[in-house]
């Protein structure tokens, strides 16, 4: 059985990627150590364009930090909404430069 505050690997239970959960894991733990305002931002940094990881580890912040699970969240949809436009803006780019 987990110590309190210990992370439980689903990867037995649920199948996941035994790596991917180390780095959720890694991740989590990292990020919990930041002010709450900084995480959400440190986490999709350091999940590049894995958009999905990031997820996994801004839920578990937010069930972990039920104190902090509405600022991580909204900072999440922010932080996420921000990138898709950058992305798009890109993609828009390239479009105009190929006519």
């Amino acid at each position: 059985m987990a110590a309190i505050g210990e992370l439980v690997s689903p990867s037995v239970s649920f199948g996941m990627d035994p790596r991917r959960w180390k780095r959720i894991e890694e991740l989590f733990h990292l990020a919990a150590e930041l002010p709450v305002v900084e995480r959400t931002a440190f986490v999709v940094a350091a999940c590049d364009e894995d958009e999905s990881l990031a997820q996994e580890v801004i839920s578990l912040l937010a069930f972990h930090h039920e104190e902090d699970q509405e600022t991580l969240l909204m900072e999440m949809r922010s932080l996420v909404q921000e990138r898709r436009m950058r992305m798009q803006a890109e993609r828009d780019a390239e479009t105009e430069n190929s006519d």
